[in-house]
C-alpha cells in the first residue's frame, strides 16, 4: 500500500511535469515576433517604420516587435525567404516578382507574399535643375542630353522603380543613357539633396518620398523642376502592372504651384502568404486603428491610409491580398465579402 502511495505521487508529478511542458509549448508557440524591414538607420523610411512598429506593439503589447536596419528590400525579400525577417514595406509589383524569383531586378529564391495595408506612395519621377532644355523623358531620350544623375542605392525601390520605366516603357537602359555622355551616382535622399546643393549633379530620379525635406530646403534656394512618366500609353501599361497615377500636392515644394501628376508605387505592409491569418489580421488592426496618430506624424501615412486606396488595390491585386487583412477590411465594411 505504501508503495502504491508513491507510485500514484510519482505517477501525479509526472503528468503535472508533462502537462506544464506542454502548456508552455503551446503558449511559446503563439508568441508572436515580428521583425520588419527599417530601410537605412537615419533614413526618413526608418522613422516612418519605427512608427509602425510601435503602432503595432499598441494593438498587440504581447507582441515582440523589432525593426531590423540597413538590407535593401532585395535582400530582405530572402531574409523573409529565410525566416529572418517578417515585413517588408513595398509594392504590390514586388509580389509577383518575387513569386518568380526576382525582387528589385535581383535574383532570389522565389517567395509568396501579401500584402496588408498601404501605408505610403513612392513617387517616380525626376527632379533637376530647372535650366536644363529637357521637360520630359522622351525629350531626354531625343536630345541625348549628358547628365550627372543620382538614382538612389542600388537594390532599393527608387532605383529599381525608375529603372523598370525607363526600360519597359520607353526601351531605354541606364547603360544606353552613360553610354551618350552620362555620369550616374547612387546613394540615399538626403546625399542626393546635397550632391544637388553643391553642383555635383544635375538631375535625379533617386528623391521619392513626398514630402523630401531635403529637396524641400534645397528648392529654396536653388531653382528646379519635375517631370514624371505622364505620357499617355505609359501610364495606361503602368497602371495595369502596379503603378497609380498620383500628384505632388500643390505647394509641397517651391517647384510645384499646382498638383503635379505623377506615377506612383503605393507601398503596403507586405508579409509572407503563409503568416498566420489571426496574426495578419491583428497586424492589419493596430495599423489601421491607429492610422489618425500615424497620419499626424507622417505625411505619407495620411495619404494613403484611406479607405479608397484599400478598395482601389484590392480592386486590381485582391488575389495577393492576405486572407486576414482581407477578413478585417470586410468586417469594418471597406470591402464587400
Amino acid at each position: 500500500m505504501v508503495l502504491n502511495r508513491w507510485m500514484r505521487k510519482a505517477l501525479l508529478l509526472s503528468l503535472s511535469a508533462i502537462m506544464l511542458a506542454s502548456l508552455a509549448e503551446s503558449v511559446a508557440a503563439q508568441e508572436v515576433a515580428l521583425r520588419i524591414d527599417g530601410g537605412p538607420p537615419g533614413s526618413g523610411k526608418h522613422y516612418s517604420q519605427e512608427l509602425l512598429a510601435e503602432a503595432i506593439r499598441k494593438g498587440n503589447p504581447d507582441w515582440r516587435v523589432y525593426v531590423v536596419s540597413g538590407p535593401p528590400s532585395s535582400q530582405v525579400v530572402s531574409m523573409i525567404g529565410r525566416g529572418q525577417m517578417d515585413v517588408v514595406r513595398e509594392g504590390v509589383i514586388l509580389i509577383r516578382d518575387a513569386r518568380k524569383g526576382m525582387a528589385m531586378g535581383r535574383r532570389v529564391k522565389p517567395v509568396e507574399l501579401a500584402w496588408t495595408v498601404p501605408v505610403s506612395t513612392l513617387g517616380c519621377m525626376w527632379i533637376l535643375l530647372e535650366e536644363l532644355p529637357i521637360n520630359s523623358v522622351p525629350e531626354l531620350i531625343e536630345k541625348r542630353l549628358p547628365l550627372r544623375v543620382a538614382h538612389g542605392k542600388k537594390g532599393a525601390g527608387p532605383w529599381y522603380y525608375n529603372k523598370m520605366i525607363m526600360e519597359k516603357y520607353y526601351g531605354v537602359t541606364f547603360d544606353e543613357i552613360e553610354a551618350w555622355g552620362s555620369k550616374f551616382a547612387y546613394g540615399g535622399g538626403a546625399m542626393i539633396s546635397r550632391m544637388m546643393r553643391d553642383g555635383l549633379i544635375d538631375a535625379t530620379t533617386g528623391i521619392t518620398s513626398v514630402p523630401m525635406s531635403g529637396i524641400m530646403e534645397l528648392s529654396k534656394t536653388t531653382k528646379l523642376k519635375v517631370f514624371s512618366y505622364m505620357e499617355p500609353e505609359v501610364v495606361a501599361r503602368a497602371t495595369k502592372e502596379g503603378f497609380v497615377e498620383w500628384a505632388i500636392p500643390a505647394g509641397t515644394y517651391e517647384f510645384t504651384p499646382t498638383d503635379t501628376p505623377i506615377l506612383g508605387v503605393i507601398q503596403t505592409i507586405l508579409v509572407k502568404k503563409s503568416m498566420d491569418l489571426d496574426v495578419a489580421y491583428d497586424l492589419t488592426k493596430a495599423v489601421w486603428e491607429r492610422r489618425e496618430s500615424l497620419g499626424s506624424l507622417y505625411f505619407g501615412f495620411k495619404a494613403n491610409m484611406r479607405e479608397e486606396v484599400i478598395r482601389d488595390l484590392a480592386e486590381n491585386h485582391l488575389d495577393v491580398m492576405h486572407p486576414g487583412a482581407t477578413k478585417y477590411f470586410v468586417e469594418q465594411g471597406i470591402l464587400s465579402k
